[in-house]
């Protein structure tokens, strides 16, 4: 393509972006990404490899791009991807799992890795930023917003002397090597709000 109108490369969803300098990246990735059908981006050395989900999404693009100034006296130099669909789409696979465990935390068992608990926490939120409780910085989860699933069978019921009185909770093991995980205000089989 190369600029002149024509190209010997086959149609693809994917296109290709080089002579980009590192300046002007930033900008163009904000722009491309509301181009219709984007999918996804990444970058390879001074290259950009950008996904849409459409042939004519993907040619829409170069033509929108192609010449685009991208500096002084530099231009874009946009053509379609030359690479088999299978590794773009491989790709594209990856950066959609990296943006879904960024949305779902998933807590492991110490004691034996086994999973215990997915979380969704809105907005980009971390474990680490959850409320802690003031009296044995325990992780407070609002069950009804926060918890996705657990895989947590029912432990034993520990009863400690607080200030204000005594203190039940209901503990939650791994299922694997019955290790306490959690614990609820409530008895099993109740509505659990906080955990």
């Amino acid at each position: 393509w190369a600029g002149h109108g024509s190209t010997r490369t086959k149609p693809a969803r994917t296109i290709f972006i080089s002579n980009c300098p590192k300046t002007f990246r930033d900008e163009l990735e904000r722009r491309i990404c509301r181009e219709e059908g984007f999918l996804g981006v990444r970058g390879v050395r001074s290259m950009l490899f950008v996904d849409f989900d459409t042939v004519k999404d993907a040619t829409n693009a170069m033509v929108k791009y192609q010449n685009m100034e991208a500096g002084e006296r530099q231009f874009l130099i946009v053509d379609y991807d030359k690479d088999p669909a299978e590794k773009r789409a491989q790709a594209v696979e990856r950066k959609r799992a990296v943006e879904e465990r960024q949305r779902h935390n998933v807590l492991f068992c110490a004691q034996c890795g086994a999973e215990c608990l997915r979380l969704y926490l809105a907005s980009g939120g971390k474990w680490d930023e959850l409320p802690k409780r003031r009296t044995d910085g325990s992780t407070v989860v609002k069950a009804s917003e926060q918890l996705e699933s657990a895989a947590l069978i029912d432990g034993d019921l520990k009863a400690i002397r607080r200030e204000k009185g005594i203190e039940r909770q209901y503990r939650q093991q791994c299922p694997t090597c019955k290790v306490d995980v959690a614990y609820t205000p409530t008895p099993p089989g109740s509505a659990v709000e906080l955990m």
